[in-house]
């Protein structure tokens, strides 16, 4: 995605979350019957995108309207820290006109306050990149833990090179990907997903899903079918009790329709929930 869509698809987030902040404040207060939706998460969008757009009057005109608050504060503050570095270095030139020397001033420290609202997720563009060239993507890496180590550590994590498409891009090398995981204490397996993790994943998978097809965001087909899909599992009665027993069902289904696109079919999952009992 360029940079234009992820702004307008994070500047229409943010607005979802303001509305699902206030609903869950009124819940809380007692004046709703009943509490908001989790909040969404947004696209990552690294530095020098953002630098590029502070930067270039242009682009800046015609995205400005879609720029979050969080993102107009860190224009304004990157714009401080280069009038003052502007200041400093007029300042410095002054002073070797003069033969005097002054002490140069300590940045400012903006801190950041502690979040003590939901848990909002966001997925590195990378991930987006990578499940475009390797369709079976593994669930585990959705669950908040390892999602967390992958938005440390994007950096550093070995990339493979697509040689058959157009542009060789360099995504995620999932085999390395897993072991890494593993080495760094996180769940490397779906099948070894418990029950909670699992549901975190699930959640987290979906949001991710909705962002793929930021246009028709929860109208988007492979949206639609994965709130079927997860949805089959965790209605069946005592669900809970007997994860281990059919998280190996959940797994195939899922994998066929990442690799042949199959629609949601309820009789075929029945029909599956029923054999491996």
């Amino acid at each position: 995605m360029n940079i234009g869509l992820k702004l307008k698809l994070n500047f229409k987030i943010d607005k979802e979350n303001r509305k699902r902040r206030e609903k869950s404040l009124e819940y809380q207060l007692g004046n709703a019957a009943e509490d908001a939706s989790d909040i969404a998460s947004f696209v990552t969008i690294d530095t020098k995108s953002l630098e590029n757009v502070r930067k270039d009057q242009t682009i800046f005109e015609r995205l400005k309207d879609f720029l979050t608050t969080d993102t107009l504060n860190f224009f304004r503050q990157r714009n401080e820290e280069e009038g003052e570095g502007r200041s400093r270095t007029r300042g410095r030139e002054e002073e070797a006109e003069e033969g005097a020397r002054k002490k140069r001033k300590t940045g400012k420290v903006t801190l950041v306050p502690r979040s003590a609202g939901p848990r909002v997720t966001t997925f590195d563009t990378l991930l987006f990149d990578t499940i475009d060239v390797f369709p079976i993507f593994p669930l585990f890496l959705f669950t908040n833990k390892n999602l967390d180590l992958i938005n440390t550590h994007m950096p550093e994590l070995k990339r493979a090179k697509i040689s058959h498409i157009e542009g060789k891009p360099h995504v995620l090398d999932l085999k390395e990907i897993a072991k890494w995981v593993k080495e760094a204490g996180g769940i490397c397996r779906d099948e070894d997903l418990d029950f909670i993790q699992w549901s975190q994943a699930a959640k987290n998978f979906y949001q991710f899903e909705c962002l793929r097809d930021e246009d028709l965001g929860k109208e988007a087909p492979r949206a639609l079918f994965y709130v079927e899909h997860f949805a089959f599992f965790l209605n069946q009665q005592d669900s809970e009790d007997f994860f281990a027993y059919w998280l190996k069902v959940e797994v195939k289904l899922r994998k066929e329709h990442q690799s042949k696109l199959y629609a949601f079919d309820g009789d075929t999952y029945e029909r599956e929930w029923t054999l491996n009992w």
